[in-house]
């Protein structure tokens, strides 16, 4: 078992259309969204929603104003019961909601006619069974206490892996976001009793913060396409007045929620927008990984929590990320506290970056791996007691190589009955969280000599995102304040930065002034110019950035080309410069605290 000594002892709906070119397969599900298409269906994954409605089902006898035909759930109740049929409690938003996760391509014609070409919008699990419950009840009290009653009924499915919440409640007058409401303790106290991953969707700015502000689960904000299709803008429909409390950032991840194609009641379709579809992206891919879990911990809610956050996109050519995800008013990843600041593991628009269903399935099934040497893409579920000795997972890295890893655990919430299973006027007891941390530090060396460190008090997540300075061993350290022992799950994924291979427009070999006359001719846009501009001096192998100025009226001049103002983006990357290098060889010492 590796151990390293430490150095110290510590959705609104906007637009109404039939579809008529938008097709959720091609877009969302595609390679422009969360590019899911051909990892599986999901088949033989339970999972769940949770919503004040629900959706319609055939066969609890909803006829078909009351039902879609492409979204069959494989159960639907009120609150902990069985519904009777067309029941008041069938909505338009519950439906849509279950399309995202569950609806399938309907050619055998049952499609209705404004479909194209008889192909309607497809879910991103189309083979998982859903399990849908309407809480009903309005307000706080007993709002929150129905609403727990229901996702508690949900969640003890057997199976259930993933439960998706496209609603949330007010709070009280002047009650601050911090997971202090009965409604968060519920929601946060049930990933733990019932061994399942609480999805919600994320602040619109409507007045219904919680159970957002949880711990345990994920908070889900929602993206927007590019000029070119692309899902990679944060939505400017995000508002962040309703964070969660302090220091603390709720979202988690974003995925597609803009003009997303919809199945809805009596088979309609209709173009919405809101973080309400954003969360069932993640939920359905849920349903993708676990079809291939067959160990017990390949199934706890906090590995896939873990996965999820650890494979999403940033930036795009560094460890095979696939689109680079630009914030409201421009700038990316590497302009973001999160980047710089250790005490801040995760951005407040976009957590760690955007979905990408694909990554995570690569990501998840790279496989568990224990303490010590491990390959480049893993995970594992582990437990760390001792603040004297960090846990370390040890990967070989080239020179300018990049290492994502992401270290969750759970806030304890406890219900104060003494039951199993809530009932109303229960209450919750919350006994907080450890203080995990995690760095990036050359083999052998202390933590105090880190590369990268995410050392956040606030969070029950760490996350780094960082390049090392030079080639060897290096280790993945996981340590603890207390001695108390906590299981945690933690993802890593390290390899290249293969933009120093962009920028070359005209293909000789090189990235000079020349790249940028053809950049402007035939692509000109700002991403273009980035990987020009970070790869400029660079010749084919020389794996060397070179810096360089904004292009100068002259440069240009010569080149026939009229001078443009452009937006600085500059890639950060971590300074080492005061580390030594120890014998790779090395992997442990201990040091007097």
């Amino acid at each position: 078992m590796a151990r390293l000594r430490t150095s110290n002892g510590c959705a609104a709906a906007l637009v109404f259309l039939f579809a008529t070119t938008a097709l959720a397969d091609t877009i969302t599900i595609g390679p422009n969204g969360i590019n899911s298409v051909g990892l599986g269906t999901g088949a033989g994954v339970v999972i769940g929603q949770v919503e004040r409605f629900r959706p319609g089902d055939a066969e609890a006898g909803d006829d078909l104003a009351h039902r879609n035909t492409t979204t069959n759930p494989a159960g639907v109740f009120e609150q902990n019961g069985f519904v009777p049929p067309d029941s008041l409690a069938v909505m338009n938003h519950a439906q849509e909601v279950a399309g995202v996760m569950i609806s399938t391509d309907a050619t055998d014609g049952t499609a209705p006619p404004e479909v194209v070409n008889g192909i309607a919008p497809t879910g991103v699990a189309t083979g998982a069974s859903l399990y849908s419950s309407a809480y009903i009840t309005d307000g706080i009290n007993p709002g929150y206490q129905d609403a727990i009653l229901t996702f508690q009924f949900i969640a003890d499915i057997a199976g259930m892996r993933a439960v998706n919440h496209s609603w949330g409640k007010p709070i009280d007058g002047g009650e601050p976001l911090d997971g202090s409401s009965l409604l968060t303790l519920g929601f946060d106290w049930s990933v733990r009793r019932h061994n399942v991953l609480h999805i919600v969707a994320g602040n619109e700015g409507n007045m219904t913060p919680v159970p957002k502000d949880n711990y345990n689960g994920m908070t889900i904000g929602r993206s927007a396409k590019d000029a070119n299709g692309v899902y990679r803008l944060v939505s400017s429909e995000n508002t962040y007045d309703e964070d969660a409390a302090g220091d603390r950032t709720s979202i988690a991840l974003i995925a597609p929620g803009d003009d997303i194609e919809l199945t809805g009641l009596g088979n309609a379709h209709a173009i919405r927008n809101g973080s309400s579809f954003a969360a069932p992206h993640v939920t359905g891919t849920v349903a993708l990984l676990q079809q291939n879990a067959v160990t017990t911990n390949s199934r706890r809610p906090q590995v896939m929590k873990a996965v999820l956050m650890n494979s999403a996109d940033k930036i795009k050519d560094i460890i095979g990320m696939q689109r680079t995800v630009l914030k409201q008013g421009g700038g990316d990843w590497f302009g973001t506290d999160a980047q710089s600041d250790p005490n801040i593991p995760l951005d407040i628009a976009m957590g760690t970056g955007h979905l990408n269903a694909s990554r995570a399935s690569q990501q998840f099934n790279a496989g568990e791996f224990g303490l010590g040497g491990v390959p480049l893409i893993g995970w594992d579920w582990g437990t760390q007691n001792d603040p004297f000795i960090a846990n370390t997972y040890r990967i070989s890295l080239a020179q300018g190589d990049f290492v994502s890893a992401t270290l969750v655990w759970d806030r304890e919430v406890f219900l104060n009955s003494g039951e199993l299973d809530y009932t109303p006027g229960d209450g919750f007891t919350d006994l907080g969280f450890a203080n995990l941390d995690l760095y990036l530090v050359p083999a052998g060396l202390d933590i105090s000599q880190a590369v990268a460190a995410s050392t956040s008090t606030a969070q029950n997540v760490e996350h780094i995102f960082a390049s090392v300075p030079f080639g060897g061993n290096y280790e993945v350290a996981v340590t603890i304040g207390e001695f108390t022992e906590v299981p945690y799950a933690i993802a890593w994924w390290a390899g290249a930065d293969a933009r120093a291979a962009l920028g070359d427009f005209n293909g000789d070999g090189s990235v000079n002034a020349a790249d940028y006359v053809v950049w402007r001719k035939t692509d000109g846009s700002p991403e273009g110019y980035d990987e020009w501009r970070a790869n400029f001096g660079n010749t084919s192998g020389s794996g060397s950035l070179a810096s360089v100025p904004e292009p100068s009226g002259l440069m240009l001049l010569a080149f026939g080309v009229t001078p443009v103002r452009f937006r600085r983006i500059a890639p950060a990357r971590d300074a080492a410069s005061s580390i030594v290098a120890k014998n790779p060889s090395q992997t442990a010492r201990r040091l007097a605290v």
